[in-house]
C-alpha cells in the first residue's frame, strides 16, 4: 500500500501545482487587462467637431485652389502670356504692409 499512497500523494501535488499555475495565469492576465486599460484610460485622445473638420476641408480646398492657381501662372509666365493685375499686386502689397504692422 506504501507505493499506492505514494502514487496518491504525488498525483495530489501534481494537481495542486496545475491549479497553482493555473491560477498564477489568470492572475497575470488580470494583471495585464488592468495595466492595458489603465494605459488606455492615459492615452491623449483628440476628437474633432464638425466645424473642425469643415474648417479642415476648407483648408484643404484652398490650398489645391491656390496650388492650381500658382501651376497656372507658371504656365502663363513660360508661355510668356502672363499680365500681372498692377491693382491687385499693390493691394496684396500693402496689404502686406499692414499686417506687418499690426503683428509687431
Amino acid at each position: 500500500m506504501r507505493v499506492n499512497d505514494r502514487i496518491q500523494q504525488l498525483y495530489q501535488y501534481v494537481q495542486q501545482d496545475a491549479v497553482r499555475d493555473a491560477q498564477n495565469v489568470q492572475q497575470n492576465q488580470r494583471t495585464r487587462q488592468a495595466q492595458n486599460q489603465r494605459r488606455v484610460a492615459r492615452e491623449d485622445r483628440v476628437e474633432l467637431s464638425q466645424q473642425a473638420r469643415q474648417m479642415a476641408q476648407a483648408r484643404r480646398n484652398v490650398e489645391n485652389e491656390r496650388a492650381e492657381r500658382l501651376e497656372q501662372v507658371r504656365r502663363e509666365v513660360q508661355q510668356g502670356t502672363y499680365q500681372p493685375n498692377a491693382r491687385r499686386t499693390a493691394y496684396g502689397m500693402v496689404r502686406e504692409s499692414i499686417i506687418n504692422r499690426i503683428v509687431r
